[in-house]
């Protein structure tokens, strides 16, 4: 029973341990974030010629209508989106789907 309890009593204290460690490690790369920073204020600023008064589901839909025939201009669209709306993942996705065209 002594055996027992120190054996869970270890496991416990390496759970413990192994959990901190866990939380404690983060994965974001400062790098990453201060591109981010700086692409947002790229698209605040040529966002002003570009959304006029409309909101950034009129410009994801205008987006949206010119990733086929024009991806260049679904870029303008989708980063004046961006700059309305910054923290909506989907547009960033739709602003990635509109480059690789225009790459390509």
């Amino acid at each position: 029973m002594r055996n027992f309890a120190r054996s869970l009593f270890a496991g416990a204290v390496m759970f413990l341990t192994a959990t901190s460690a866990f939380a404690q490690k983060s994965y974001t790369r400062e790098d990453l974030t201060s591109d981010v920073i700086r692409l947002e204020e790229q698209f605040r600023k040529d966002a002003g010629t570009i959304a006029g008064n409309r909101t950034a589901e009129d410009l994801r839909r205008d987006g949206v209508g010119a990733l086929q025939r024009n991806p260049r201009g679904a870029i303008r669209s989708f980063s004046a989106a961006i700059a309305a709306s910054p923290r909506d993942a989907s547009l960033w996705l739709l602003y990635a789907r509109a480059a690789f065209s225009s790459a390509q």
